[in-house]
């Protein structure tokens, strides 16, 4: 059996809601570890979904949203989501 481990959709153009469904299908994966978002113009999304997907998902050690146009906002919320979630490393 093959396991996704690593998924790199950079510049793939996935958006705000695109981001929010690529969170919500891999809310619940048991293997992957390394999620590139970068140059995909999410934006911003809801952080209640980030949230349920952080809470959910055990495996992801690494996610890269650097040049998404995300506000100081978003990026405050992520930087305090990562402080007190599980050790996650986001690239911003």
């Amino acid at each position: 059996m093959c396991l996704l481990q690593v998924l790199g959709l950079a510049s793939a153009n996935i958006g705000k809601h695109g981001f929010n469904l690529l969170l919500d299908a891999l809310a619940n994966n048991g293997s992957l570890q390394r999620l590139n978002l970068s140059n995909n113009f999410i934006g911003s999304f809801h952080s209640e979904r980030y949230e349920l997907f952080q809470s959910r998902n055990k495996t992801l050690k690494l996610l890269d949203l650097r040049s998404n146009q995300l506000s100081t906002e978003w990026c405050a919320t992520l930087v305090q989501l990562a402080e007190v979630g599980l050790g996650r490393v986001i690239q911003l």
